[in-house]
């Protein structure tokens, strides 16, 4: 299973990343801020912006679900 996280620096998002980066899953974060350091430790960082639905493609490549919180 493959999850992509958005809003993942966000105030829902930060207290979500945890838990999902616990689980035996792959993990990827479309986050706010993509320079935190403690997002690159817990998931891999993709880039986008959800205002803009055509910048998402290369990151859904291989999703299986998302999880939106932008």
């Amino acid at each position: 299973m493959t999850i992509l996280l958005t809003g993942a620096s966000g105030f829902l998002g930060r207290h979500v990343l945890p838990q999902l980066a616990k689980q035996p899953l792959r993990l990827l974060v479309l986050p706010n801020d993509p320079a935190l350091p403690e997002l690159r430790k817990q998931a891999q960082v993709v880039t986008g912006d959800v205002t803009w639905p055509e910048s998402l493609v290369p990151a859904l490549v291989g999703v299986t679900h998302v999880i939106h919180l932008a």
